[in-house]
């Protein structure tokens, strides 16, 4: 068995460091079939190891090396790399400034964040700004972001949320036109 069979095995088991382990070591050396595909597959692999790690840096690094040896995945793999790598960045900012206390900044960049990548990590940060808000029972500006996120995202939880708002400040009009179709709007 090949090292990077056994980096496919720990792979497919989840095992994303000890699999990484054996691809980068089926990079060095060992080639059972003398070929370019083989180390440039053991490259693809490391790389989706390190994605799996939420490394991107490296994983930017080895779908490089990946690519070079013509792998044809390698590509699509470093696009994803680089557009998470620059979600992490924007997240980083925004985080910066959420714990200074400069919220709208903050909004702007997990607003931003997850316009660009709509996983339900960026749903949980876009949702930290107006929470802060309802928390402190500060509803004028938990509301003020909650309709910003209604504006990007229609979704039921965020209606919840309006309605909550508009509830504490004694708007039941405002809270009966959330869930007004928008023809009756």
């Amino acid at each position: 068995m090949t090292a990077c069979d056994k980096g496919r095995k720990y792979y497919d088991d989840e095992n994303y460091k000890t699999a990484l382990d054996y691809f980068l070591k089926g990079t060095q050396g060992e080639n059972p079939s003398g070929s370019y595909n083989y180390v440039a597959s053991c490259y693809l692999y490391a790389g989706w190891c390190y994605e799996k790690l939420n490394d991107y840096n490296n994983a930017i690094i080895i779908h490089e090396k990946a690519e070079e040896l013509g792998d044809k995945n390698a590509s699509s793999s470093l696009k994803r790399c680089r557009e998470k790598l620059a979600n992490q960045t924007i997240i980083a900012k925004a985080n910066a400034e959420y714990s200074k206390g400069n919220y709208e900044l903050a909004f702007q960049y997990y607003e931003q964040a997850y316009k660009e990548n709509k996983t339900d990590d960026n749903l949980k940060n876009i949702n930290k700004v107006p929470e802060y808000y309802k928390n402190k029972h500060d509803y004028n500006n938990a509301l003020k972001y909650y309709k910003r996120i209604y504006s990007i995202r229609s979704a039921d939880d965020v209606k919840s949320n309006l309605v909550l708002c508009y509830e504490k400040l004694g708007n039941i009009n405002g809270a009966i036109d959330v869930y007004k179709p928008q023809a009756e709007k």
